[in-house]
């Protein structure tokens, strides 16, 4: 297998200070997320709020929620479940599958490049 960096995504927010919102996506991937190299601007505030989903799925499948503006390298997993539901403590990363991911930028300030995300992909 081998790990390629996706194209980064520059996310540029709108409105006011501690009310901004953007958004973005990266084009569809065929592979495993490995991780999400993630990079805010010097000016955002501390409670800015980045949500990364899985796009073109029935259900959304959030594979980050977090609230910071430090730079930060991500490596999202998902817990696997039993046929009951209930959680295994066994982790795996998230398959793409020909699916691209979404990026939701809240609780910012107005600013040209708020956050840049780098995904990284393992495909074959």
């Amino acid at each position: 297998m081998t790990i390629f960096e996706g194209p980064p995504v520059v996310i540029e927010t709108a409105g006011g200070d501690g009310a901004a919102v953007g958004s973005g996506s990266t084009g569809a991937f065929n592979g495993t997320l490995d991780s999400l190299q993630i990079k805010y601007a010097g000016t955002a505030p501390a409670g800015t709020k980045l949500v990364v989903s899985i796009e073109d799925t029935i259900v959304a499948i959030v594979v980050l929620d977090i609230t910071t503006a430090t730079d930060v390298v991500h490596y999202p997993v998902k817990e696997l479940e039993s046929s009951a539901g209930s959680g295994l403590s066994f982790y795996e990363r998230h398959r793409l599958a020909g699916r691209g991911l979404s990026y939701a930028v809240t609780l910012s300030n107005a600013l040209a490049d708020a956050i840049t995300i780098i995904p990284t992909i393992e495909g074959a």
